[in-house]
């Protein structure tokens, strides 16, 4: 059993993580901005404690005594995009201030969650960590440049660090915000149950590698566990299967047919104006290397996704 301190813990994957760890046995403390309990009946144990980033004193206070960090807290795209300086200062001031107070208050590990985005843009070919990053908009480059602090605090022995490349997530939150409502996946499930048909903004024959949240939680958990002997420099891929986009329309409109029992038409824009793309394959061989491996259980995920949007929308 660890003591583990999770920031962004009331967000889309950090509710998740934390109600997962948490039923696994594990002492959580969840670290938002709002500090008010959103998660579930079931998490009430949880213990819920604000941050302030600029507070060094308060940074040190909520790193001590735990024996791990996740940091899970970020501005996400679309918000990274609009505004790129507050990227800057949450993305990377942020997270070199809280890797600052973990070193300081002798936290053994701190586990960073980064994206498959710094890799770029249209993916190709075998995608792995020995791949040359090439962010190219301010989301990437941002969180690149706090894996490097991470990175460097660990090669200097400083930090256990672990760097987690997320691909595409998908899966029913823990709270009641929206802000994990516009990724791909949830946002078919919200027209699965809104609508009688399901609109793709493109052809849908590009490809994405998706993740379930249930394997995103399972992994958190492995590398919470997991000696770190076992984990070499702790720079990993964290992702599920790669298909299309239409693919995974098919899909949501199947289970939709089971749990809702409604026959979705799937409709796309643009079809002929696309070039074809180009598969290419998330290189997952290192994290099965060093002991995990993904359920890939896509169809239980969306039927859970669509059974919250059911009773919410």
């Amino acid at each position: 059993m660890a003591n583990i301190v999770i920031f962004g813990g009331l967000g889309y994957v950090g509710g998740r993580a934390t109600n997962h760890l948490y039923k696994m046995g594990h002492n959580v403390v969840s670290v938002s901005r709002e500090g008010k309990n959103h998660l579930s009946e079931e998490s009430q144990g949880i213990l819920i404690e604000t941050v302030e980033w600029d507070n060094e004193s308060r940074l040190l206070s909520l790193c001590a005594r735990a024996d791990c960090i996740v940091h899970l807290a970020g501005l996400g795209r679309a918000e990274s995009s609009i505004s790129p300086n507050e990227a800057i200062r949450v993305n990377c001031v942020n997270t070199y201030n809280l890797l600052k107070a973990a070193i300081k208050a002798k936290v053994p590990r701190f586990i960073f969650m980064s994206t498959a985005h710094v890799y770029g843009r249209s993916l190709i070919g075998n995608v792995s960590e020995r791949t040359l990053p090439n962010p190219l908009d301010a989301y990437g480059i941002t969180k690149r440049t706090a894996e490097d602090f991470v990175f460097a605090a660990s090669k200097a022995g400083q930090i256990e660090g672990v760097i987690i490349r997320l691909s595409n997530s998908f899966g029913r939150p823990m709270t009641e915000s929206e802000s994990s409502w516009s990724l791909l996946v949830n946002n078919l499930c919200i027209q699965a149950v809104t609508k009688n048909d399901l609109l793709l903004n493109s052809s849908g024959a590009q490809f994405c590698n998706f993740i379930s949240l249930e394997d995103v939680c399972n992994a958190l958990q492995h590398f919470v566990e997991t000696d770190y002997s076992q984990l070499g420099d702790g720079l990993f891929n964290l992702g599920g299967k790669t298909m299309s986009v239409l693919q995974m329309a098919e899909l949501v409109s199947s289970r939709a047919a089971n749990v809702l029992s409604k026959n979705l038409l799937i409709n796309r824009i643009n079809t002929s104006l696309e070039k074809k793309p180009t598969k290419f394959n998330y290189g997952l061989k290192k994290i099965q290397a060093a002991g995990f491996k993904g359920k890939l259980d896509f169809s239980s995920e969306i039927d859970k996704a669509l059974k919250f949007f059911l009773h919410r929308l």
